[in-house]
């Protein structure tokens, strides 16, 4: 799943935000295509810690007309990143097929009527966000107050919460075989948590097909002290402990790279003596 960010203040700087950002879209998607991407997550709205939300009017105006481009011109899923049900529900009717709600189908109560509505895949990612509190430093923002607390145990805690999440997806309506989970890495979470469920992805119960967002996450630059743009082979590293304890979607910035990680662990994966 390669990230296309349609925002002037994306955490990884790779923003193409610009009323005139079409063209650039292109160029990128096109590009990630080559390079073995599978599907496209778009966004008009940075989640990065301490990020300013933007109105409805506005994250329309960013990601409608680039949803609309890239559907007229390459034949390729395309999710749509956002937390607004009527951002989501105009983005599945101009050509995406995917919606990808970091708050779980929780921050916006119409969300999980336009997912059931649509019966499109529906990503339902675990945050915990809500009473985190941030520092922000040349590495970026992490969370230091983490909303799970230590004496739980945070597998248990996100399969916990998901659990209730998916229910209340099924309850209204939302087909089983559509659903996807992400177990949230970086939101509410501190880089110890984060590190911790690297370390147990393979503990995570995989009933549903399993996302892991993990790259270029300031977890990385804390463990290694590394500004976002050189998070490359620590977000390469994240990536192969994810396949090789069970991720089935790998969501990426550096599409080409990211791609050619994932083909030869597939092959290793899958040899047959």
């Amino acid at each position: 799943m390669g990230i296309l960010n349609v925002t002037p203040d994306s955490f990884s700087g790779d923003g193409v935000y610009s009323h005139l950002s079409i063209d650039s879209a292109l160029k990128q998607v096109e590009s990630f295509v080559k390079t073995g991407c599978h599907i496209l997550d778009i966004g008009g709205e940075s989640t990065r810690p301490g990020a300013t939300p933007v109105s409805l009017q506005e994250e329309l105006d960013r990601v409608i007309p680039v949803i609309q481009a890239i559907h007229q011109n390459f034949d390729i899923p395309i999710s749509i990143d956002t937390t607004k049900a009527i951002v989501a529900d105009e983005a599945i009717k101009c050509g995406a097929s995917i919606i990808n709600d970091v708050s779980g189908l929780l921050h916006d109560p119409e969300m999980v009527h336009i997912a059931a509505k649509h019966q499109c895949y529906t990503i339902i990612m675990h945050s915990s966000h809500a009473a985190g509190v941030v520092e922000k430093t040349i590495l970026g923002g992490r969370y230091i107050k983490k909303d799970i607390d230590d004496s739980e145990d945070i597998i248990v805690c996100i399969y916990r919460d998901l659990d209730k999440q998916v229910l209340f997806a099924l309850e209204n309506g939302i087909d089983p075989s559509k659903i996807i989970l992400d177990p949230g890495i970086g939101f509410g979470k501190t880089v110890e948590q984060n590190i911790e469920i690297m370390a147990r992805f393979d503990e995570i119960p995989k009933f549903y097909p399993i996302l892991l967002g993990a790259s270029r996450k300031s977890f990385i630059g804390y463990t290694v002290n590394a500004p976002v743009d050189k998070r490359l082979g620590g977000s390469l590293a994240a990536l192969t402990i994810g396949i090789m304890k069970g991720a089935h979607i790998i969501r990426a910035h550096d599409v080409e790279e990211s791609a050619q990680a994932a083909k030869l662990i597939d092959a290793i994966l899958h040899c047959k003596k």
